[in-house]
Parts: structure tokens; sequence; C-alpha cells
């Protein structure tokens, strides 16, 4: 199996991640605590989205999140702005909601996605993320 193999440790959890790249995409197995479980991951090897951010100053990451989280994190979307946002006019499609960390596990997986870490410490130089 070719791919780069990326170890990851936080507290009492650690994990190895190998990112194979196939004919459907990028796929990841992980390991967990000796469990193995094979998740889709982004389109594009971490050196790819690396090599984007240093030049456009941005890259978009497509596939951290599988079909139906993707489908939670817009119901969830909805029902905030329905119940926090309901007295603004409507958009265009697109309407910036600050706070996902707070109400969306969606958000929080996206975001600590191991591979999409490894782009932002290699970008920004440091592991203290």
């Amino acid at each position: 199996m070719e791919g780069k193999i990326i170890h990851c440790a936080v507290g009492n959890l650690s994990c190895a991640l190998v990112d194979v790249p196939s004919e459907e995409g990028s796929f990841r197995l992980q390991e967990i605590d000796g469990e193995f479980v094979l998740e889709s991951g982004p389109a594009k090897l971490p050196s790819y989205y690396l090599e984007e951010l240093r030049q456009q100053g941005y890259t978009i990451m497509e596939g951290m999140l599988d079909p139906v989280a993707l489908q939670r994190l817009k119901a969830g979307a909805d029902e905030k702005r329905a119940r926090d946002h309901a007295e603004e006019p409507p958009t265009d499609g697109f309407f910036w909601m600050t706070d996902g960390l707070l109400w969306s596990p969606e958000v929080c997986r996206a975001i600590t996605n191991p591979i999409a870490l490894w782009v932002i410490q290699q970008y920004l130089s440091t592991d203290d993320i």
C-alpha cells in the first residue's frame, strides 16, 4: 500500500493515518486504539492542499465531511438561522455563520481532521495547534 503515514497523539488517544490515493479519490485507513476504520478523505493529497494554500492564500479540502454529516450541518444551519436570524432579510443563498464550533459537531470534526490540521501546521510552521 503506497501513501503517506501520519501519526497523531492527543492525550490518551493515538491514531495512525495512511493516506492512500485511488481512482475514486483519497481514502484514509485510520487506527484508533487498535480499531481500523476506512473513511473517505479529501480528493487530493495533503501536499496538494498545502501548495495551493501557499500559492493562493486559501484552499478548499473537498470530502472532509461525508454526505450524511454534510446534510446534518445544513439542517443545523437552517435551524439556527430560523431560530436566531429570522428577522434578517433573505439572502442570495449564502449565509455567514460565525459560531459553528458552538453548535455543530460536524464543524468541529472538519477543522480537527488530522489531514486538515497537518496542512495548517505545515503552513504556519508550527506543531502547536
